[in-house]
């Protein structure tokens, strides 16, 4: 028996030795502003891959550690992941009280379009240009331009209103090459496709805007090739909202912006309404817009389920349709005249979305259905001198988008999965007119024959699935394949034409199969640089006028998806605390089957997949402040873009050339000061300039670009009220917007706004 108790005796004094030479890690985690515990977060000590999950009142332990110094981190599905430093010491009992910040998009540098989950910019492996809505604040844009030409590589041209066309490692295009989306949501149906959609949009008032550049990642599909632009809209308020602000400049410009919301127990609602109109600074381009967002939030900091429907409404009105390009000599001497001051442009578009997520520690499932209602009622003024045409487009869309996140080990590995389905049918109705020219200017037009009447359904379904996974701390890989199926069902409602000008093909049905894989990698060698780099492949499928406004071409319902591939390779970073952040790009996309239209051997015009262009680029983003009260932001970009392959006639093959509307050279700096001696107040100098681009893809004549300067000012006047103003083409040069040249008419420049003044009055409660 004494052996017996010896031996308890013994094990007893060995089992208080361990636990001295151990220590314990135990605390709570909690939700910020409301100290609500937070079942289920990981709380992991990465050093000895050692960790566990909070019970149902915040609270974990982690028992029996070595001692020493180890990187706690403590992660939640949305909310923002939680790292420190914690020294823990030989039988001593380390306790923690841990909270976590909801992750929304207006936390630094946090970005939600790459992945479908609010993650760091930095753990993207994609160049992605975010802007914030403190930056949309101080702007007070009147055109979408202001705003994304502050991002490196980001041109938007400004034809009339808020039109605007994009280039994005691409040339300035009308082509159906971008994804624009609202909260993740398509704003247009893939098979009814228009460049102008940001005009869609309540961009003025929105939280935030991310442009993924270069293929959409495999949450994307058709549509994504130069880029996927998305634009958030603000959450309902915590408190009691009221703002307006009302504006006033040049060239009979006004505006007026309402906001308003408030929080009744589980349930937030805001609404933001936007009315603008102006006079327009040339003859005969008069513009307005309505606006109307409301969303509703409901769900409560720590609940598992929340719910966001968002009631999207603009009404947009203006002349003309298009850029109203001028003759050089009119350019030079009177750049305020208009040659087609009877096109028109009026368009009204409804979204209504509901974004369901239900989400426990390890997964989150979100379910969002989705129906849009478009008209565009247009006279353009590109075609008034050949095909003069009234357009009548509408489409209608009911959807659902399905994703489901699961993090099969924490830190380690994440899968999210999905399917897009929708359904859109739409019709398409064109009528001739005759149109009446005094000279160079078409004074009015009387109604002919009907040109297109025809009915419409695009149908889609698209799986895809995208894996995350760390098998070294530092180093992530993500692979993603998207499937995607497209079909259209054409329904003629007139004559089928087989020849002259406007051919009419009989009613048919298309269907398209397509597979897009995506691979990426991000590499930090320390918590202030990473590198990264992928490999995405992005495709386009015709949009129905493509396919079915079939022209003077004998065949247009074969066309096949324009395909494109992009190699990215960069670097991101921060040097001396933060004072300077930079981000260098390198990337090669490659496009194939481009849609040309041509002249075969016969003189026939036609349309097909001929095309091959090759774009390489630079990219350089940098911010500095080396005060607290100077920022400086500079954007660059230099690239080269070519025709590989491009046939447009039997003599005229474009192979080797550069494209035309591609400027080498992008550049911007903004520089803003904070006065100390004045809190709240920001002054603004910003510069742009364009380099020189050929104005035909011949490159026989090239312009030369342009720079423009513009300040802003942002006064407080009192705790709830302040007072703007804006000064945009500073010097006031007279530069094109858009320099095209054709070999019979010469060249054709689309003027830009003179200097023009702007003041705004804001109040909020």
């Amino acid at each position: 028996m004494r052996y017996f108790l010896f031996a308890l005796g013994l094990l007893g004094l060995l089992a208080s030795a361990h636990a001295q030479s151990t220590a314990i890690l135990e605390g709570n985690v909690r939700v910020a502003g409301t100290a609500t515990p937070l079942q289920g977060a990981h709380v992991i000590l990465e050093e000895l891959a050692q960790g566990t999950t909070t019970d149902a009142k915040g609270r974990f332990q982690l028992a029996n550690l070595p001692a020493g110094t180890y990187t706690l981190t403590v992660r939640f599905l949305g909310f923002v992941p939680y790292r420190q430093a914690i020294l823990l010491q030989a039988g001593v009992t380390t306790q923690l009280t841990i909270i976590l910040e909801e992750q929304t998009v207006s936390l630094g540098e946090i970005v939600v379009a790459a992945s479908g989950l609010p993650q760091s910019r930095t753990d993207v492996a994609a160049s992605v240009g975010l802007l914030r809505q403190e930056a949309m604040a101080s702007v007070g844009a009147l055109h979408p331009a202001e705003l994304l030409n502050r991002l490196a590589g980001v041109w938007l041209m400004t034809p009339t209103g808020e039109g605007h066309l994009t280039a994005i490692r691409q040339p300035l295009t009308t082509e159906p090459v971008y994804l624009y989306l609202e909260n993740g949501v398509p704003i247009r149906s893939t098979g009814f496709f228009n460049h102008n959609a940001l005009y869609e949009v309540n961009l003025p008032q929105a939280e935030a805007v991310e442009v993924i550049k270069g293929p959409g990642t495999a949450l994307y599909g058709s549509d994504a090739i130069g880029a996927v632009v998305n634009v958030s809209t603000p959450p309902a308020p915590d408190r009691p909202l009221l703002q307006g602000k009302v504006e006033g400049g040049s060239y009979g410009y006004g505006r007026a912006l309402l906001s308003a919301g408030t929080r009744i127990g589980a349930h937030r609602v805001r609404m933001d309404a936007n009315v603008t109109r102006t006079d327009g600074w040339r003859e005969a381009t008069r513009y307005a817009r309505q606006s109307v967002v409301a969303r509703w939030d409901w769900g409560r900091a720590g609940n598992r389920a929340r719910l966001s429907t968002v009631v999207s409404f603009s009404h947009i009105d203006q002349n003309p349709a298009g850029s109203s390009a001028l003759s050089a000599e009119d350019f030079e001497r009177n750049p305020r005249l208009n040659y087609t001051p009877i096109s028109y442009r009026r368009v009204w578009a409804f979204r209504l979305s509901a974004a369901y997520a239900y989400q426990t520690a390890r997964s989150r499932l979100e379910l969002t259905p989705y129906v849009r209602y478009n008209i565009t009622e247009l006279l353009p003024n590109w075609s008034l001198a050949f095909d003069p045409a009234i357009w009548d487009l509408r489409h209608r869309s009911l959807g659902l988008m399905v994703r489901y996140h699961h993090e099969l080990q924490p830190e380690r590995l994440r899968l999210t999965s999905g399917i897009d389905l929708e359904s859109s049918p739409g019709s398409h109705f064109e009528q001739r007119v005759r149109a009446t020219r005094q000279g160079k200017i078409f004074t009015a037009y009387t109604l002919a024959d009907t040109l297109y009447d025809y009915y419409v359904t695009f149908w889609q379904a698209a799986p895809y699935a995208q894996l995350e996974v760390r098998p070294l701390q530092p180093l992530e890989f993500s692979l993603g394949l998207r499937l995607d199926w497209a079909r259209y069902d054409y329904d003629n409602r007139l004559s089928v034409v087989t020849t002259g000008r406007h051919r009419r093909a009989p009613d048919t049905s298309r269907a398209f199969v397509h597979a897009s894989p995506k691979l990426g990698w991000v590499y930090r060698l320390d918590r202030s640089l990473t590198l990264f780099g992928s490999y995405r492949h992005a495709f386009r499928v015709p949009s129905e006028g493509q396919l079915f406004r079939q022209g003077a071409t004998s065949n247009t319902t074969h066309l096949a998806p324009v395909r494109a591939d992009q190699f990215e390779l960069g670097i991101r970073g921060a040097l001396w605390s933060d004072w300077l952040a930079y981000e260098l790009v390198g990337y090669q996309l490659e496009k194939r089957n481009d849609i040309v239209s041509y002249v075969d051997a016969q003189g026939v015009s036609q349309v097909g997949n001929v095309g091959r262009t090759r774009h390489r680029g630079l990219e350089l983003s940098l911010r500095l402040k080396p005060t607290e009260a100077f920022q400086l932001e500079a954007a660059w970009s230099y690239t080269g873009q070519w025709y590989v392959s491009w046939e447009t006639a039997p003599q005229s093959n474009l192979s080797g050339n550069e494209l035309e509307l591609a400027p080498r050279v992008l550049a911007s700096l903004v520089l803003s000061y904070t006065p100390s001696f004045w809190r709240g107040s920001l002054l603004l100098f910003e510069w742009r300039r364009v380099g020189s681009y050929w104005m035909d893809a011949a490159n026989t004549v090239r312009y030369e670009g342009y720079h423009v300067a513009n300040m802003r000012l942002n006064l407080p006047l009192h705790s709830r009220v302040s007072l703007s103003g804006r000064v945009l083409n500073l010097w006031n040069r007279r530069y094109a917007e858009r320099a095209t040249y054709h070999p019979v008419r010469g060249s054709e420049l689309s003027p830009a706004m003179p200097r023009s003044i702007y003041l705004s009055l804001q109040y909020h409660f």
